[in-house]
């Protein structure tokens, strides 16, 4: 099989590191896949799902492009993860720069949807969009949000927290609970299922350990003691919803 043209994919509770052929590294969360295609004018990745840090080696002559849905990151050496979540993409910057460029669609407002590593931030912030393409460098110790073809303004962020996941911890700063449902379920077969639209404002702040088999069990007796949560408990899920007032 072409090193430079190859898929690579975890399962579930499994991470891995990858050496491409470049001497660029991918280190990939678990549930995650991605695939290299390099040419001698680009080194271009697609992130399919999950989430994965970027260690881009220097090569001005071939950029490095990571693409995810209608969205392109392009780098010449430089450290930053990108997560693929139901709620949008976020790309944090560890080293260098990272220029995101995305097809304009109509100017949506979200507003403050995200700020560390996908939590939810102050209405302070607002989006990038011009026609015909959005444009934004985003420097380290930056992340910005791209939801559908909207980018947000990149804010400063705790990179150390927005990477956690590859120091095998789960760190979440104002999160939205679907989105924390997702990196759960990445190291968990017993699936978190978010059932009711009213908590998609539900925010959770904390650090789990994602492979103590314990971590899930302490997140949902959290999420039990919530005033207007309840939680549903079958073999292979776990279903969140909001609690009746009747």
């Amino acid at each position: 099989m072409d090193p430079r043209n190859v898929a690579y994919t975890t399962q579930t509770a499994e991470q891995r590191s990858v050496l491409l052929s470049d001497g660029s590294r991918v280190d990939l969360d678990a549930l995650s896949n991605v695939r290299v295609s390099f040419t001698s004018d680009e080194r271009a990745v697609e992130l399919l799902s999950g989430q994965a840090l970027f260690r881009v080696t220097k090569d001005t002559s071939r950029p490095f492009v990571v693409r995810v849905d209608g969205a392109r990151f392009r780098a010449v050496g430089t450290q930053f993860d990108v997560n693929r979540t139901s709620l949008g993409t976020v790309l944090t910057v560890l080293e260098g720069h990272v220029e995101v460029l995305v097809s304009a669609a109509p100017t949506r407002n979200v507003f403050g949807l995200f700020s560390s590593h996908g939590g939810t931030g102050s209405d302070t912030s607002s989006t990038h969009s011009s026609s015909p393409d959005a444009r934004v460098m985003v420097d380290a110790g930056q992340q910005a949000t791209i939801i559908h073809s909207t980018i947000t303004v990149p804010q400063a962020v705790d990179t150390a927290a927005a990477t956690g996941w590859t120091r095998r911890l789960l760190i979440f700063t104002s999160t939205p609970l679907a989105v924390a449902a997702e990196e759960f379920n990445r190291f968990n077969f017993r699936r978190l299922a978010i059932a009711s639209p009213k908590l998609a404002d539900f925010r959770v702040t904390g650090t789990f350990q994602a492979f103590d088999p314990e971590a899930l069990a302490d997140f949902v007796l959290f999420l039990r003691r919530q005033p207007g949560i309840e939680v549903l408990e079958r073999d292979d899920q776990i279903a969140v919803q909001s609690r009746s007032t009747h």
